[in-house]
């Protein structure tokens, strides 16, 4: 069995210093065309959507050009995509993230990178527990599947994952940029930023 010495390490990343922010304009008006504005900031491929609005926690996938939400199968199992209500939104992959989140009554949206730069930083990929709770069923919305979660508490999730309820192998895993802080020099997380949904022996690049 791997440790966290074997999992989590330290690297000096030759092209990266840290995180390129792109604003993005998006079309805001109608919860479809909200849905339709964000497929067309997401040029890049399947990515994993994960986002908060004011009725719950949003779980989903972009796959095939379509984004997929478990409330379009079924609506009792996570919130759905609302201009009205939508908190944050995070689109990722490997690559990159696309970044939504509400501040003054508007939504805002970036394009998160790394910086092609070359002066070295350090960086560390963390895998985070992903389900805390028993599997209950299945739900499949649009190709994709929904492992249907319920925490020891009641609270109810849908993770697209296919997970069969017994060893958790999945995780979600973060990159975090580390830079010396101005005054004291001590290396310290400066960034962040969803990376991918895979088991421990599945992320190495």
């Amino acid at each position: 069995m791997k440790n966290r010495a074997d999992s989590v390490k330290i690297r000096t990343l030759k092209q990266v210093s840290g995180l390129t922010w792109d604003p993005m304009n998006l079309a805001i008006g109608d919860d479809a065309q909200l849905r339709r504005g964000i497929l067309d900031l997401w040029t890049d491929g399947a990515g994993w959507v994960l986002g908060h609005a004011m009725d719950g926690l949003l779980w989903g996938r972009i796959a095939a050009g379509q984004l997929v939400l478990a409330c379009d199968a079924d609506a009792t199992w996570g919130a759905c995509l609302k201009s009205t209500t939508l908190l944050d939104l995070r689109i990722f992959n490997r690559r990159r993230e696309l970044r939504i989140w509400r501040t003054d009554g508007t939504l805002q949206c970036f394009l998160v990178s790394e910086s092609q730069i070359d002066s070295p930083s350090l960086a560390y990929d963390e895998p985070q527990i992903l389900i805390a709770g028993k599997r209950r069923d299945f739900l499949d919305a649009n190709g994709v599947r929904f492992s249907l979660i319920e925490g020891p508490s009641g609270q109810r999730q849908a993770i697209p994952v296919d997970w069969d309820g017994t060893r958790q192998f999945q995780r979600l895993w973060v990159r975090h940029y580390v830079s010396p802080g101005d005054e004291s020099g001590m290396l310290t997380v400066a960034e962040s930023r969803l990376m991918d949904i895979a088991p421990v022996n599945d992320t190495e690049e």
